[in-house]
């Protein structure tokens, strides 16, 4: 079993997605956050979640 450990995701908010069509162009506009264990959760937010092993 492998144990995985939360460290970080990018979050980007689903309007800004929408907006500008893929999260490379949302991170060229400086749309994209990197958040920590202490982000809440938004409605409409899209992540995607680092760990660690």
């Amino acid at each position: 079993m492998v144990n995985l450990e939360f460290i970080r995701t990018k979050v980007i908010k689903h309007e800004d997605f929408i907006s500008f069509g893929y999260e490379a162009r949302v991170r060229e506009i400086d749309k994209l956050a990197v958040e920590g264990k202490e982000h809440t959760l938004q409605d409409g937010n899209m992540m995607s979640f680092r760990f660690t092993k």
